[in-house]
């Protein structure tokens, strides 16, 4: 398929209007984890000094001027606005890793690749972006854990309506269909590999994002409308890029009539393509280090799959009554010892409106605020649970239950695992 420099730039900046309209509804969608709150605690990527909470508005609203001159101003000044929104965006996860959610992951890698590449070179480091994040999310699949669990939610929540319970088949059938899921997203990368196929399997993408938008949606499983949003942008971004809703051919496409000099407003650096370049190889290759620990789940695009890391809390019921009610409220039943699972994920979805960051680090840094913040030290015990193996689901466990505990799994970790 064959563009012209004119086609380039307006299916460049097409796209990236669209992806910026896009991030402005993820915000508005999930303001709360934006904006300052006692609701839950807030874990600094690095460890950095207690900073004023004033800080993260200014910078949000920084990064919402951003977008919006991003769409006052056109074509000009564009590179340097998309500069501006990466620093900031890094900003914001620094101060609360909890931010790192992976459409805010994926608006922070777009922003350099806009600021610094070309239309032509840019399109192309989109689409490879793009293949990465369907093959790290088919591979994260590829696992016992979902196999054996969401892969189980998906497909009885896809054939609901037909009024099949899949409870009923054997055990090896079910587990082969829910294999169809990474099966089918690893063909999509495949095909948008190769170009003769790459418009056939956009469209196969669309049908993917499409149909986790019912299992995901109040239809279905009922999940957050940030994580439905961002399937929908998936949608819009595999239109653009693949220009497939062109009427004529490519080649034939008419030459925009807009003058070369506003086309690109401000000409590249002579380093920014290489490093632009070199952030998309680094986002390619360090999710490969994810099962390992090297790299976190999210922007490994460990996308709907449980096998992540994690953190388990119990408060003993003699002490839940030091709790606000609004953690209180997602304590379960105790068990015959008393102990009551405080559950992180519920909290953060009931509170903030998106899932908890998938990480052990970042969940220990919640059950450290929880316990000092309330005095709870000698009413309560915790895991931490590690990744679990791809093939047999088992994970390394190791509980704490005090603060030299706590802290010493702490150091188990470059970054940080302490409240703000």
């Amino acid at each position: 398929m064959y563009l012209s420099s004119p086609d380039f730039r307006c299916t460049y900046y097409r796209l990236q209007n669209c992806w910026v309209i896009g991030w402005l509804l993820l915000l508005a969608v999930s303001w709360r984890l934006w904006v300052p709150s006692d609701l839950f605690p807030s874990i600094p990527l690095l460890g950095i000094p207690s900073l004023p909470p004033v800080l993260d508005v200014v910078l949000l609203g920084a990064w919402v001027a951003l977008l919006l001159a991003v769409i006052a101003f056109g074509k000009r000044h564009r590179e340097a606005l998309f500069v501006g929104l990466a620093l900031l965006g890094v900003c914001l996860v620094l101060l609360n890793q909890h931010r790192l959610q992976p459409w805010f992951y994926q608006a922070i890698l777009l922003s350099i690749l806009f600021a610094a590449l070309k239309p032509e070179r840019g399109l192309a480091a989109v689409r490879w972006l793009t293949i990465g994040i369907y093959l790290f999310s088919s591979l994260g699949k590829i696992d016992s854990q979902f196999l054996h669990t969401v892969g189980q939610q998906f497909l009885q929540t896809i054939v609901q309506p037909t009024g099949i319970d899949i409870s009923s088949w054997p055990a090896s059938s079910r587990l082969w269909m829910a294999g169809l899921f990474p099966a089918g997203e690893f063909v999509i990368v495949l095909g948008l590999m190769v170009r003769p196929t790459r418009k056939l399997a956009a469209w196969l993408a669309i049908g993917m994002h499409t149909t986790m938008i019912l299992v995901l949606s109040p239809l279905g499983l009922g999940h957050q409308p940030g994580v439905l949003l961002w399937n929908v942008m998936m949608i819009v971004q595999l239109i653009v890029l693949f220009r497939l809703l062109d009427r004529s051919p490519a080649d034939a496409a008419p030459a925009s009539t807009e003058p070369a000099a506003q086309a690109v407003s401000l000409p590249p650096k002579r380093f920014a393509a290489p490093f632009a370049l070199a952030i998309l190889a680094a986002a390619m290759l360090l999710p490969l280090g994810e099962r390992f620990g090297f790299w976190d789940h999210w922007p490994s695009w460990a996308l709907y799959s449980p096998h992540s890391s994690r953190v388990d809390l119990q408060i003993h019921g003699s002490a839940a009554n030091k709790l606000p009610p609004h953690i209180k409220a997602h304590l379960a039943p105790p068990d015959e010892m008393g102990w009551q699972t405080l559950a992180l994920d519920r909290w953060s979805i009931d509170t903030l409106g998106v899932p908890i960051y998938p990480q052990a680090r970042f969940q220990l840094g919640v059950a450290n605020s929880v316990i000092d913040r309330y005095g709870l030290e000698r009413a309560s015990r915790g895991r931490l649970r590690g990744v679990a193996d791809r093939w047999t689901g088992e994970r390394e466990t190791v509980s704490f239950q005090n603060a030299t505990e706590r802290e010493k799994l702490s150091e188990r970790y470059w970054l940080s695992s302490q409240p703000r």
